[in-house]
């Protein structure tokens, strides 16, 4: 380990302009007939704001930053623990959407979301509290490491919710810990994804293993063939782009692709859906049956992107999601600037996987990798020794828009998941037992239920 290969962790206060939401309705709102992206949208009992400041002021915002060698990374505990920078130190690129403004929509189940940066979710679509604070709590690992935990409780369905940020010494890899605690005596399903926001244009493509060849909008709605669409999506008749090309009146205003007289390093069809300036509206791709476990999104102007891996015997999802390159898209960048894995908890029953993400380099989209990160990611000496993708991103940050998915399915490299009874020690952020086990563990894909530890039952606030 090189002396400037330390981690570091601290807490300060960034100033960032924030158009803030309105107080919610003094009055119960139950809503349990509204139907929130295919789920319930009752949300009692919390409270649901229903408005947005129309100016933006100075606001102060508790950050918790974590550093090595590679990488900076910042977390806002304030708002859901999401991240909201990741960026590359090697040639300062932003490999996650860094938002300027905190400048939220009315989409999340209780009103307020913003764009951008990593936002993690559960129990289901976009949290309950993605704007609402989560407590943290700083943990230091043998070996170097540091992980940041974000934890808040869900009252809807009174689960607990954590997850762990965490950096390693000579590693350009953000590894995430996730830990979902049934806290109730009933079985509760839930949902846990992660919405990865990043900058695209018409030179930015995302990618999904070479097994992909068929993907999916919500509830099956529209399907076609992936990358090349031979039919029609969400009514774009890409099979006739392909065959006449991109007509007049439906050529985008902005981020032009090279078959519309737009430059791009690298040309392509109007009827790949791997490419952002294609696709015209708002809507999602999810793959189906793949075998393998990364997917990402990758920059050809900068040169740089990322990698999210996640085993797919536990996260077998895979997503990318746009607003669309056309006026509608456009309205929605101006509105908010200036990427699931399915289970369920027992009862009294902890759900752990382990999650891992990394800047990628000049290498280009990713064809394939190996069921680990690998142990050479990141390091000073050799890195690309042993890789199918070295982690190490390089080149300037173009100009572009945010593209608010990749949501990740299950979060990126999800080692597995280990399923036990929880004792009252063990429901805290920083808990000794949370973190830094499942890489020295034997692989493999059973979920576990084991008796509970000595402890007793949850203390207070659990």
């Amino acid at each position: 380990m090189s002396k400037h290969s330390s981690v570091r962790v601290w807490t300060e206060v960034v100033n960032i302009p924030t158009y803030m939401p309105a107080a919610p309705d003094l009055n119960p709102m139950f809503l349990e007939k509204r139907v929130y992206q295919g789920s319930s949208g009752k949300i009692y009992p919390l409270p649901f704001t229903d408005r947005i400041a129309d100016t933006k002021t100075d606001r102060a915002w508790t950050a918790v930053w974590l550093e090595n060698e590679f990488l900076q990374i910042m977390v806002l505990p304030e708002l859901g623990g999401r991240i909201h920078v990741a960026r590359d130190k090697t040639n300062g690129y932003d490999f996650v959407y860094r938002q300027t403004v905190i400048k939220p929509a009315l989409v999340g189940l209780a009103g307020p979301w913003i764009s951008g940066g990593i936002e993690f979710n559960w129990p289901q679509h976009h949290r309950p509290a993605t704007f609402l604070p989560a407590d943290f709590a700083i943990e230091e690992h043998a070996g170097g490491s540091k992980t940041v935990w974000l934890s808040d409780h869900d009252p809807i369905c009174r689960m607990k919710g954590m997850h762990g940020v965490c950096l390693h010494p000579d590693r350009a890899v953000l590894e995430l810990k996730v830990r979902a605690y049934n806290r109730t005596t009933l079985p509760q399903t839930f949902l846990w994804w992660a919405n990865v926001g990043v900058r695209v244009h018409e030179a930015y493509q995302s990618f999904f293993p070479p097994d992909v060849h068929c993907v999916a909008d919500h509830a099956r709605r529209s399907t076609c063939e992936y990358p090349l669409c031979q039919g029609s999506y969400y009514g774009v008749n890409y099979g006739g782009r392909a065959r006449r090309g991109v007509p007049e009146n439906e050529r985008p205003s902005k981020f032009l692709p090279p078959h519309c007289g737009g430059v791009a390093p690298v040309r392509y069809p109007p009827n790949d859906l791997s490419w952002y300036a294609n696709i015209p509206t708002p809507c999602s791709y999810m793959c189906q049956g793949s075998r393998e476990d990364f997917f990402g999104g990758y920059d050809h102007a900068a040169q740089a992107g990322i990698v999210h891996l996640a085993d797919h015997h536990i996260a077998p999802g895979k997503k990318q999601w746009t607003w669309g390159n056309h006026a509608f898209g456009y309205a929605w960048d101006r509105n908010l600037t200036a990427g699931f894995f399915f289970s369920t908890a027992r009862r009294n029953e902890v759900v752990e996987p382990v999650l891992v993400s990394h800047p990628k380099n000049r290498a280009g989209p990713s064809r394939q990798s190996r069921r680990r990160p690998p142990s050479g990611i990141g390091r000073k000496r050799n890195p690309h020794r042993g890789q199918r993708f070295p982690a190490i991103s390089k080149g300037g940050h173009p100009p572009g828009r945010q593209r608010p998915a990749l949501a990740m399915a299950g979060g990126p490299g999800s080692r597995k998941i280990l399923r036990r009874r929880a004792g009252a020690a063990e429901c805290f952020a920083g808990g000794r037992q949370v973190a830094g086990h499942f890489a020295r563990r034997p692989r493999d894909h059973r979920l576990r239920a084991a008796s509970p530890p000595p402890g007793g039952t949850p203390g207070p606030g659990d």
